[in-house]
């Protein structure tokens, strides 16, 4: 029981953050784009010459900073080394079950 509710908070926290990262990554792009659509002036008008991708760059920026810091946080936080005395490895996944055995016994009828 203990170990489907750690799985469904492990989802949850998945979900979240990467929730939260298409927002925030979508805002930085957004962001880009209405900067690049105005002339500098301050009268905000536009010069049209905006295709709709300036925002892109400074959104991989940010993705590739947060993803570096990331993998720098993780080298210090996921512990290294053997794992602990008397913990069961791994279990070997166990081979999917047929979903239509039905068509087994067409196939083997057919060979006769």
């Amino acid at each position: 029981m203990l170990v489907r509710v750690k799985t469904r908070i492990v989802n949850t926290f998945h979900r979240l953050g990467g929730a939260l990262g298409v927002a925030v990554l979508s805002t930085v792009a957004a962001d880009g784009t209405t900067d690049g659509t105005t002339d500098g002036t301050t009268d905000g008008t536009t010069d049209g010459t905006t295709d709709g991708t300036t925002g892109v760059t400074p959104a991989f920026t940010v993705g590739a900073v947060v993803t570096s810091a990331a993998a720098v946080l993780s080298a210090f936080v996921v512990p290294a080394g053997a794992a602990p005395a008397g913990a069961a490895p791994h279990a070997s996944p166990s081979p999917a079950p047929d979903a239509h055995p039905q068509r087994n016994e067409i196939q083997e009828n057919d060979d006769e």
